[in-house]
């Protein structure tokens, strides 16, 4: 049966469609919502919302609108793809940007809680948005919105790298980014050194400044990252030691304030709790969440005579106390992603708004000459005042007495200056003073020759930017708030293991080998293995291996069970250890490093292969005796024996059925 396609339907090749179709996909969601413009520093979304409220005039000395409000005209009018609400608390929350862009007034959320619902919370424009994101708002690039009901901004006149400001995170099709948020009186430092040629200096000066005002680790990463935009950094909170006054006792108290980006005391609270549960941390005997609208507090009281150089370090490394921000500087460059350092920003920055004070100069001279042409037509008509008012109350109606105005060879008003006569009321035409109009003609004369002087010359516009953003730095701009620290380099953790700071407290492990089952105990009476802090690692005759914390109480095995080999972990990582075991009716030998055998879990990880059976596992050496007398016995150590992986088959020594 044969059947023939309409007419309208075009064949195409369902490869190449899905390769056109996905690519402009994949386009429009890295360009239309998740990287931010390099030049504005804003999302769509964002650049969307401040629009909005553009529209609605929710200038800083304004009303509060209803958040509801702002939410449904921008997805009314400009984003329809889904809630703008979110978007919305993350330039108002001052926990997260060093600049905000909304005033929030109601619960706008916090570090550790949601923001309420937006039919609850009302908002309006910063001080700073108004000023140096929008004030320029006439002269933007636009283009149709969704439903090409009316025009949205391309981008915002942006009067400073904004994108440097708060940091912005986003992930798209096969691309992401993490910008660091810095100071906005180093960025603009960073457009005065650029602008004046020297970008070395401009690159030193943007170091990130966070929000929270933790210290910064110094590192050589840092120094990457500036040149780069890539790189990692260690980010830690503030610590004060006291002393909590008992009773009976003094306690030592730990006050961490000032925490890493993008933590919070809840999560921290939960990790210090899982670290005592798994013997990585110990000394603590109470944490309390004390923060407040000041900012975040987290205070930790020790247990009597434990020190703070004892848990100190342990905070640091096994909680958010202490975290790593990497950054990743993507940004949209026109219609493409573009990885840049941060004073590489700063000095594409300065091209394009050097380019847009052209566009802004030009208008302003354009309506600056408009509004000269109809100074010289007040003048005319004040000069002949009585004619024009003659020839106004002769004729019949607006239209005829403007066609009198300009054929009249006394007057020769153009349109626009007969225009603006008739639009004045007869008593301000003839209370009109002519030294007025040649002062507003002076100035504003003036005002058109510097305006062609910074048009046309790139170094004056340079020096205007220069002035421009000194102004801005000294309106909006503060200290850092992020302090460099130098911290002196911890001695080499093997993973999962635990530093030693202070003197050891020993421990003392009792292991049922039949059971499987550990005991802790006071004093070393019939204990079988002593240690300190360092975790354990246990291998059993079943092939199996597992590391504890030396505070584990309880079973470890399933089933009796003997304990072949055991040790602190530092102590097995250096060593080498013979394996023996019978597989597919063959003897077989190995030798595994103690560095793969401590790279496991609580759970446990076999080193045998599947259905072998452990014969010996050791440091010492394994003997092989075999029924005919014509062979030697067979020494196998660990220094013969070749190394191989967990899990591996060994090399073959001989059949079962050839020993004694």
């Amino acid at each position: 049966m044969t059947t023939t396609l309409d007419k309208n339907i075009i064949p195409v090749n369902i490869v190449d469609e899905m390769k056109t179709a996905y690519g402009d996909y994949a386009l429009a969601v890295i360009i239309g919502r998740a990287i931010p413009d390099i030049y504005d520093g804003l999302k769509p979304v964002t650049r969307r919302i401040l629009t909005a409220m553009k529209w609605l005039n929710l200038k800083p000395d304004g009303r509060f609108m209803k958040a509801a409000r702002v939410e449904g005209e921008t997805m009314g009018r400009l984003h329809p793809q889904g809630g703008a609400y979110g978007a919305m608390v993350t330039v108002a929350a001052p926990y997260k940007n060093n600049i905000t862009y909304i005033n929030g007034h109601g619960n706008w959320g916090s570090p550790t809680d949601n923001a309420a619902a937006p039919r609850y919370t009302e908002c309006k424009l910063t001080e700073f948005a108004w000023d140096i994101l929008l004030d320029d708002f006439d002269i933007c690039e636009t283009k149709p919105n969704y439903d090409d009901s009316t025009r949205e901004p391309i981008r915002l006149e942006a009067k400073i790298p904004t994108v440097l400001l708060n940091g912005v995170e986003g992930i798209g099709v096969g691309v992401a980014t993490k910008v660091a948020p810095h100071n906005i009186t180093d960025v603009c430092k960073a457009v005065e050194f650029v602008a004046k040629g020297n970008k070395k200096k401009a690159a030193e000066t943007l170091i990130p400044d966070f929000p929270g005002g933790c210290d910064i680790v110094k590192s050589e990463s840092i120094k990457e990252y500036a040149v780069t935009g890539i790189g990692s950094m260690k980010l830690r909170a503030k610590c004060v030691e006291g002393v909590e006054k008992r009773a009976r006792s003094e306690r030592v108290t730990l006050t961490f304030t000032n925490l890493p980006y993008q933590t919070n005391t809840e999560s921290i609270g939960d990790q210090i709790k899982k670290g005592l549960e798994q013997g990585k941390i110990s000394g603590i005997a109470e944490v309390r969440d004390e923060s407040d609208r000041e900012g975040d507090r987290l205070l930790i009281i020790l247990k009597p005579k434990v020190k703070a150089v004892d848990v100190v370090p342990y905070l640091y490394q096994f909680t958010d106390l202490q975290s790593t921000f990497s950054s990743r500087s993507l940004f949209i460059d026109g219609t493409k992603p573009v990885e840049l350092a941060p004073h590489q920003v700063v000095e594409r920055w300065l091209v394009w708004r050097l380019q847009r004070l052209v566009v802004k100069f030009s208008s302003e001279k354009e309506k600056l000459i408009d509004r000269l042409h109809i100074i010289d037509g007040l003048m005319k008509a004040l000069d002949k005042i009585d004619l024009v008012i003659s020839i106004i109350r002769k004729a019949k109606d607006k239209t005829e007495a403007k066609t009198k105005l300009m054929s009249s060879r006394s007057l020769k008003l153009s349109a626009a200056q007969a225009e603006a006569v008739l639009d004045m009321r007869l008593r301000q035409l003839t209370n009109m003073d002519s030294e007025e109009l040649e002062n507003e003609k002076k100035l504003k004369l003036d005002r058109v020759d510097v305006l062609s002087i910074l048009i046309e010359n790139e170094n004056e516009r340079k020096s205007y930017v220069v002035n421009e953003v000194k102004q801005i730095a000294k309106k909006f701009g503060f200290s850092r708030k992020c302090k460099m620290i130098e911290v002196d380099e911890a001695p080499v953790v093997v993973k999962g293991a635990i530093t030693r700071t202070s003197a050891p407290k020993m421990r003392f492990m009792k292991i049922d080998s039949k059971k499987g089952i550990i005991e802790q105990l006071k004093k070393p009476r019939g204990a079988n293995l002593i240690l300190d802090k360092d975790k354990v690692v246990f291998i059993t005759n079943n092939g199996m291996f597992k590391k504890v914390p030396p505070t584990f109480k309880g079973p470890l095995y399933d089933g009796p069970t003997e304990v072949i080999t055991r040790g602190t972990e530092p102590e097995i990582s250096t060593r080498n250890y013979l394996v023996v075991f019978e597989l597919d009716n063959q003897i077989k030998a190995m030798v595994l490093s103690g560095q793969d055998l401590c790279k496991t879990t609580s759970k446990g990880k076999s080193f045998l292969p599947n259905d072998a059976k452990l014969i010996y596992m050791g440091e010492d050496s394994y003997t092989v005796t075999f029924k005919s007398k014509r062979k030697k016995p067979l020494v196998l150590n660990a220094k013969t024996a070749k190394v191989a992986r967990p899990g591996a088959k060994g090399n073959k020594i001989c059949s079962i059925a050839d020993i004694a």
